[in-house]
Order: C-alpha cells, then sequence, then structure tokens
C-alpha cells in the first residue's frame, strides 16, 4: 500500500496529488483496488503466437514484481487501475523495436506517444491486441505511458512500483478470488 501515491510523503508528493489519489482509490470498485495495490506485470517479450477462444491474442506470462526479474534485454508491461506502462529494457534488441515501434535504438521511442504505434507486423497487432483485452477489463480509461530503462525521468515513477511484495501468496489468493467474483 506504501507504493500508492496518496500513501506517498515528503517534498515531491503534493496534498493535492495525494488528494486526488485518495478520492480515486476510494471511488475503486473491488477490481480496480486490487490492480492498484497489486499490479500485474506482464513479461511483453514473451509473446505467444497462439490465440484464444475468441481469436484474440494470448496474455504474456506474468511476472513477480520487482527490478531483479526484470529482463534489460525484452519489455514489460505494467497493468493498474489506472494506467498501463510499457516499459522497454534498455538492452533490448533492435530487431524487437523495429517490430512494433519501427526504430531501430531505444533513444528513438517516442515516449510521449498516448496510443501504442500502428506498425505492420504480427508483433505490433499483438501487443495493441493485449492492451486493448487489458482495458477491456477496466472501468475507466487506461492512460499509457511509454518508459525507457536509463533514458527518461518516467522510469522514477514506474520504479516505485518495483518493490516486491513479501505477501506474493496472498496476492494469488485475492487475484483468483475477485476474478471469480467479476
Amino acid at each position: 500500500m506504501l507504493r500508492c501515491e496518496n500513501f506517498l510523503w515528503g517534498e515531491l508528493h503534493f496534498s493535492d496529488s495525494r488528494m486526488a489519489a485518495a478520492k480515486s482509490f476510494n471511488s475503486m470498485g473491488i477490481g480496480g483496488l486490487v490492480l492498484a495495490l497489486y499490479p500485474r506485470l506482464y513479461a511483453a517479450h514473451e509473446l505467444a503466437e497462439d490465440r484464444d477462444e475468441q481469436g484474440r491474442s494470448k496474455l504474456p506470462p506474468l511476472v513477480r514484481i520487482s527490478y531483479g526479474r526484470f529482463n534489460r534485454k525484452g519489455a514489460n508491461l505494467l497493468d493498474m487501475s489506472f494506467g498501463l506502462y510499457f516499459y522497454i529494457g534498455s538492452e533490448v534488441p533492435a530487431e524487437f523495436l523495429e517490430m512494433p515501434f519501427d526504430v531501430q535504438n531505444i533513444h528513438e521511442v517516442d515516449i510521449n506517444m498516448l496510443a501504442f504505434p500502428v506498425v505492420a507486423g504480427v508483433m505490433s497487432e499483438q501487443i495493441r491486441s493485449i492492451m486493448f483485452q487489458l482495458e477491456e477489463n477496466h472501468t475507466q480509461y487506461l492512460q499509457l505511458c511509454f518508459v525507457c530503462q536509463g533514458v527518461d525521468a518516467d522510469e522514477a515513477v514506474f520504479s516505485m512500483w518495483m518493490v516486491e511484495d513479501g505477501n506474493a501468496e496472498i496476492e494469488t489468493y485475492i487475484f483468483s478470488n475477485v476474478e471469480a467474483v467479476q
């Protein structure tokens, strides 16, 4: 809970921001609250080629939330109740960047994009399909933020969510019960 903005204190966390976060926190449903407390991190660099029953791309594998579990040669998608972060590792291969972004290195990725780029290719379509699936499960708009490791300042905001929770077993229990209710 201490990684949520409404519980943060200090010079960098203004009372207006904390109050806005607290109001958002108090108005969330159960599913949104669970994602606010226990966001989901997907390994976007491990996309499956097969599809689910509805013909949509399967969600990539979940990763425990911790910087120690990040693959610097890959990309991760963080799903929270109020936004999506697409995190690109500093050593991601040029081939990976070219397929969904049509760029050759991490410094060419436009971190100010508001939507995932539409590039011809399977990987771009898969990632957009996965993001659409995640957005369908939320009651509010999910703002998309791009974070490139070692390139932009948003990495500091992203990093506050990368504190591994010692109660990971309880997290799994909560997820399974909330999904059963929905």
